[in-house]
């Protein structure tokens, strides 16, 4: 069974890496944990050590389980968003940006039967830091995503399979993570990406 996989996507980069990391240096902030889904272990009085990120479009008045700060930024980055907004996303409401600040065990975000997909925006570390255990299975094997050199794109499914990663301060990176709504399940691109990324699949038995 396929729980992860990289996708058949264009890499993904903003416009200008000069102009992201002023915004990114000026705008981020700490993820604020405003309430405990499903799935996290995390305590929501030191949640702002966790992760810092930066939302650089929404347009969903409700919340999720993370808050971060806001910075519209889809008029900055018009090629980048072009790349995003050219996916289709059924309803796609948030564009986030995050950064972990510590080893982040194997975890799901909502225990939900759908897709998630991610971007390595900036990823320096030439090591495989984020990995996948068995559902509530924290302790038990870690399996690695490796990625190709043609994208930087990659999907998992959030009830199959728990999600974590490893930290290394002197390479953090920075994932670029995709909200919409209805919840997708399934689609063409994340099937097709499976059979031309056969070598780079994650399973689970």
């Amino acid at each position: 069974m396929i729980i992860a996989t990289p996708l058949d996507i264009p890499k993904l980069e903003p416009d200008d890496w000069a102009t992201f990391w002023d915004l990114w240096n000026t705008h981020s902030g700490p993820l604020i944990k405003s309430f405990q889904n499903e799935g996290s272990e995390i305590d929501p009085l030191t949640a702002t050590k966790t992760w810092n990120g930066l939302d650089l479009y929404d347009t969903y008045p409700q919340g999720t389980a993370w808050q971060a700060p806001l910075f519209v930024a889809d008029k900055i980055f018009p090629k980048m968003f072009k790349t995003i907004f050219d996916l289709n996303l059924p309803s796609l409401y948030r564009v986030r940006l995050v950064s972990s600040l510590m080893p982040i065990r194997s975890h799901s975000d909502d225990c939900a039967d759908r897709w998630s997909i991610r971007s390595f925006l900036y990823h320096p570390s030439t090591e495989q830091q984020w990995y996948f255990t068995k559902p509530n299975d924290r302790n038990g094997l870690r399996k690695y995503l490796r990625m190709p050199e043609d994208t930087n794109w990659f999907a998992y499914h959030d009830n199959l399979a728990w999600h974590g990663t490893d930290y290394d301060p002197q390479h953090p990176k920075i994932l670029l993570q995709l909200y919409s709504k209805p919840i997708l399940t399934s689609d063409d691109l994340i099937q097709h990406s499976f059979s031309k990324y056969k070598d780079y699949t994650v399973e689970h038995d």
